[in-house]
């Protein structure tokens, strides 16, 4: 998705986590990245998150509230 709007990610989550800078949940808009060890999503506002679950699920709106702890970053 980043890419098609010219920025340029690193592939795993933890480099991605580094790409940004990070920012409040109250700060949070959509489009920032959503962060937990291990895995990464794209939120999408009003505690939703888009991002790949299971290996061939494909891409889903969710609530990232199963992520625990996160951390917002903004790359744009």
């Amino acid at each position: 998705v980043y890419g098609k709007v010219g920025v340029d990610l690193p592939r795993n989550s933890s480099a991605q986590e580094a790409a940004g800078q990070v920012v409040s949940k109250s700060e949070a808009k959509p489009g920032d990245l959503i962060f937990r060890p291990g895995h990464i999503g794209i939120y999408a506002g009003d505690g939703q998150m888009y991002d790949a679950g299971s290996p061939g699920s494909g891409t889903s709106k969710r609530s990232y509230s199963w992520m625990g702890d996160v951390t917002f970053i903004r790359v744009l």
